[in-house]
Formats: structure tokens, sequence, C-alpha cells
């Protein structure tokens, strides 16, 4: 059985009467997916709080141009955190479980918006390397798995085959610290 687009896709999806694809995430890393959904939280919430009070003049010209328009595409168009719809993957979650196949009927034009959302958390993780954020880069699982998801929305959307999740699923491996 599929469910509506999850929540955190929402903001990102043009609405419209596109043809509907069913995209499968095997596999899909519970605890890591926990980790990665709080650090794209908080990147947006930063994000949102720098769009609401832009840098002044002066500032701004010591900010690159591309964290500028950073924050206007990331704060005013991503800002709001959303709410998750996806009761059974968050009860899952609840219930420690580590993994869970999960499915999903979006739009097929979900391949073109998850390519620019994973550009535009791309940028942003970079600047978060070069500490010119409050916020810490994504550790190298998040990274990894923020490329997974957005691939299995694309690919699928395309009508290519699921691919499992084939790296860590507990939270407290190192590699998540």
């Amino acid at each position: 059985m599929a469910d509506d687009p999850p929540a955190i896709l929402g903001r990102y999806l043009q609405p419209g009467g596109d043809r509907q694809v069913t995209v499968t995430l095997l596999n899909f890393p519970l605890q890591v997916f926990a980790v990665a959904r709080q650090h794209h939280d908080e990147l947006l919430r930063e994000f949102a709080l720098l769009a609401l009070q832009p840098p002044r003049e002066a500032s701004a010209r010591t900010l690159p141009a591309e964290l500028l328009d950073l924050i206007d595409t990331l704060g005013r168009r991503y800002g709001g955190v959303g709410d998750r719809a996806d009761t059974a993957r968050d009860a899952a979650l609840a219930r420690g479980e580590l993994s869970m196949d999960l499915s999903y009927q979006v739009p097929a034009s979900v391949g073109p918006a998850m390519s620019e959302l994973h550009q535009l958390m791309e940028a942003a993780d970079a600047f978060c390397q070069d500490e010119q954020l409050l916020t810490l880069a994504a550790t190298p699982v998040e990274r990894r798995f923020r490329q997974w998801f957005t691939e299995q929305f694309i690919s699928q959307a395309a009508d290519a085959e699921p691919v499992p999740w084939d790296g860590p699923l507990a939270a407290d491996e190192p590699a998540l610290r």
C-alpha cells in the first residue's frame, strides 16, 4: 500500500496533474533517517532565521553570493519545517526498529524537484563545512543517506527499479556521530 508523499517532500513538489509513480524505499534506515532529518531541520531553521533578518549591506559583502542565494531559496521558499505525516515510519522508529520498506505515491515531477533539493542541500552543507553557518556539516553517513534517498525518487520516477539501502542502520554507529 502506498502512502502520500513524505511530508518532507511536500514543500518541494510542484502541484499539478502529472501522472503518479510509486517510489519504494527498501531497507529504509529509520535511525539514520532520524539523525538526517534532525540535521535537515536544523539547517532549514537556520536559513529561515537568516531569511527573516537578511545580512546588512556591510556584512553581506563578506558573505559569498551563493550563500546569500541559499539564504533566500532555502530560508524563504523551503523555510518552514513541515509536519511529518508518515505515522507507520514514525511508529517503527519509536519502537526502536532499525529499518523497514516504505512506498509512496508521488507525482512523476518529483525527479527534478529532488535533484534541485539535493543540489541545494549539498551547497548548504559546503557552507557548514567551511563554518560559515552555525549548523554542523552533515556526517558522511548523513550525506550518503541523502544521496540514496534522492536517487531513489529521481530514478524511480524515471521507471527504474528500487535499490535497497546498504549502509549502516543503527544511529549509534561511529560513522553517524
